[in-house]
């Protein structure tokens, strides 16, 4: 499903809240969740959105030397559908710059998706 922006489902999440732990400051090897709400992403600028569309939980594992972060991403989408990304957080673990995360698995129209796709980490994020 490509919009013509290059994105395989493009929505924009932002955060609900601060995590109670912040990444950058985490310990090597902690874990750290973070909870987000998802919109439409209805232009090619990160900050055109429309309306919510779902939720997001990021879970983040900080590597024991502290530069790489791994992340998995569950996407529950309001109608119902869900979809599971992981990769590895872009900008050494900052969320700054553009990464690739793989898909993980989903079910409805993602239940057969392979491959991977862009993540636009600004902030907020922009998926898909």
């Amino acid at each position: 499903m490509d919009d013509g922006y290059g994105y395989d489902f493009p929505v924009v999440s932002m955060k609900d809240e601060e995590p109670s732990v912040d990444l950058a400051a985490a310990d090597p090897g902690s874990t750290v969740v973070q909870d987000e709400t998802l919109y439409e992403a209805v232009g090619p600028d990160i900050f055109d959105i429309g309306r919510r569309v779902g939720s997001l939980t990021i879970v983040h594992w900080k590597s024991s030397r502290g530069e790489r972060v791994v992340f998995t991403a569950h996407f529950e989408f309001d109608d119902g559908e869900l979809v599971a990304l992981t990769g590895v957080v872009p900008g050494r673990g900052s969320w700054k710059g553009v990464g690739r995360a793989g898909y993980s698995g989903g079910t409805g129209k993602f239940a057969d998706r392979r491959g991977d796709i862009a993540v636009e980490s600004f902030n907020p994020k922009h998926w898909g």
